[in-house]
């Protein structure tokens, strides 16, 4: 079991947007700044983590934002993965 904390600033622009663009996207436009910590839960059986030929990975991410800033979110996020074999050749 692995466990990871990381701290972000970001800052994006947004500019140069199509006349024909989404109301969506011309919504966006302008400068924003994010500020998040997050946690990372890893749990790892793989015999080899960039090229495995056995085991599996799971992994949990959480991130906060707005402790800074100007966006306010929460984010969670599961990944995973198991090393099936094609055969023996591969």
């Amino acid at each position: 079991l692995q466990h990871t904390i990381r701290y972000r600033l970001q800052q994006t622009d947004i500019s140069d947007i199509r006349t024909n663009a989404s109301r969506y996207i011309r919504e966006q436009a302008g400068t924003t700044t994010n500020s998040s910590i997050s946690q990372t839960f890893t749990w790892e059986d793989r015999d080899n983590k960039f090229a495995p030929t056995d085991g599996y990975f799971l992994q949990l991410v959480q991130e906060f934002a707005g402790i800074g800033g100007n966006t306010n979110y929460i984010s969670h996020e599961v990944k995973g993965g198991y090393y099936i074999p094609f055969g023996d050749q591969w």
